[in-house]
């Protein structure tokens, strides 16, 4: 059974380890013939985890967290509030499963939290996934995410594609 529930400070290793090896696990996948190490923004857990402890427990009040637990062990999490570059718009800002649990449920139940959390204040949504990371795009556009046609590079050059959908 899966349970979301908010962040605590306890959590916050959990979560440096789920981004962790769930981005190396994308990015290896997504290229397999390599790609450039600054794609990799945080060399490692310790890094993560300092950036969680910012990004998370001090989030504005119109963001949204959860932790899931599976048999009481966080092994996702999921964050959506406001876009940072268009207000009028929501956005699933993060959401990462440890890949030991990807095709669990865990990412689902995480997901159908967070849009129903944004459909509570916004009419559309957006999120940036990694260009090839062809399992999360396939996961959102199964969900109704499609697919924006447009991209971007992150300040450390990984290259971004934007999707987007109407709320329930």
């Amino acid at each position: 059974m899966i349970v979301l529930r908010a962040p605590m400070s306890t959590d916050v290793r959990a979560m440096a380890e789920a981004w962790y090896r769930a981005e190396r696990r994308s990015l290896d996948e997504g290229y397999p013939g390599g790609y450039p190490r600054e794609w990799f923004w945080m060399d490692s857990v310790e890094q993560a985890e300092e950036q969680w402890t910012r990004g998370f427990l001090d989030a504005q009040p119109s963001v949204h967290t959860w932790v899931a637990e599976r048999s009481g062990i966080a092994v996702g999490f999921a964050q959506a509030g406001p876009s940072e570059v268009d207000d009028s718009l929501g956005a699933l800002r993060s959401l990462y499963v440890e890949p030991d649990a990807w095709g669990a449920g865990v990412g689902s139940t995480l997901h159908d939290a967070a849009v129903a959390a944004l459909a509570e204040s916004f009419a559309r949504a957006e999120l940036w996934v990694i260009e090839g990371n062809n399992r999360t795009r396939a996961f959102y556009g199964s969900r109704g995410w499609k697919d924006a046609g447009e991209f971007m590079h992150a300040p450390n050059g990984l290259p971004l594609a934007r999707y987007h959908r109407l709320l329930p």
